[in-house]
């Protein structure tokens, strides 16, 4: 089996804790036109927007080919005169809303406070909303349970599975994970966003399911079964919010939060 420990980071990085104060301002939507910057593919485009008060360095979605990346808004133009059926649209706003005291674990930042960010508001950082609005609807069956420390074991995980899913955690694509009152949700990053639904209790991971459309046990499961065991065996058997270092720092850095930072001892400093 492949080496995970660190996930990228040394047992002694202990790193600095984070504690998250302030929450954006409320939007009012106001006509533009803007340029918006797709990081991934180098390109920048220009798009119109009704629905949001946008501002340099917000976080969007879009309508078009580019439907489902995450674009930056370059520049925004109150002034113009178009034809609007020329132009695809923004059609969702990015609202970084973060609170809580997070640590570092492995390459997560962790937190075991109650208002550190819930899974909708992480879905909606990095999955479009619906045409319609609503939530696609999801059929289940007959979900995964095992035992966490021993999971590697069972016949279901394949090895060629497993493999792909370490690598997975190395690279850092189990990118937020959390428990909350025995209820798991992670979000995986792979050819899209998969979100990975489960049950925890007492060491042992019951209807676990994965949005993504493998027949079988996949690799998105897998690695969050490794990032959960991970995790706790350094926090302990308790809820938390995680989510990858840097994922988390382009976050705040977007919501323009304000941080207090808290050395791994007794003491604080602010910035």
């Amino acid at each position: 089996m492949k080496s995970i420990l660190g996930f990228g980071r040394t047992e002694e990085d202990t790193g600095t804790n984070v504690t998250i104060t302030e929450e954006p301002p409320a939007e009012m939507p106001r006509c533009s036109l803007v340029n918006v910057r797709f990081p991934g593919k180098d390109r920048t485009y220009s798009y119109y927007n009704d629905l949001f008060d946008l501002h340099e360095g917000d976080l969007v979605f879009v309508s078009g080919k580019l439907a489902g990346e995450r674009g930056v808004v370059d520049s925004v133009n109150y002034r113009f005169k178009i034809n609007p059926t020329a132009y695809q649209r923004v059609i969702g706003r990015i609202v970084i809303s973060m609170k809580g005291t997070y640590a570092p674990v492995l390459d997560k930042m962790v937190s075991i406070d109650r208002e550190a960010v819930a899974p909708e508001t992480f879905r909606s950082w990095v999955i479009p909303p619906a045409d319609d609005g609503e939530p696609p609807e999801y059929i289940k069956g007959e979900g995964y349970s095992f035992d966490l420390e021993h999971f590697a074991e069972c016949p279901e995980v394949e090895e060629a599975i497993l493999n792909r899913a370490l690598d997975y955690c190395t690279e850092g694509r189990v990118c937020y994970l959390s428990v909350r009152d025995h209820v798991g949700t992670a979000f995986v990053e792979g050819t899209k966003w998969y979100q990975v639904d489960f049950r925890y209790e007492d060491g042992y991971v019951r209807d676990m399911y994965c949005e993504c459309p493998y027949p079988g046990l996949c690799k998105h499961s897998i690695a969050v079964l490794v990032t959960l065991r991970e995790i706790l065996k350094r926090i302990g058997d308790r809820d938390f919010t995680a989510m990858t270092g840097g994922f988390f720092i382009q976050m705040m850095t977007a919501g323009r939060q304000r941080i207090m930072l808290l050395p791994p001892e007794d003491g604080e400093q602010t910035a």
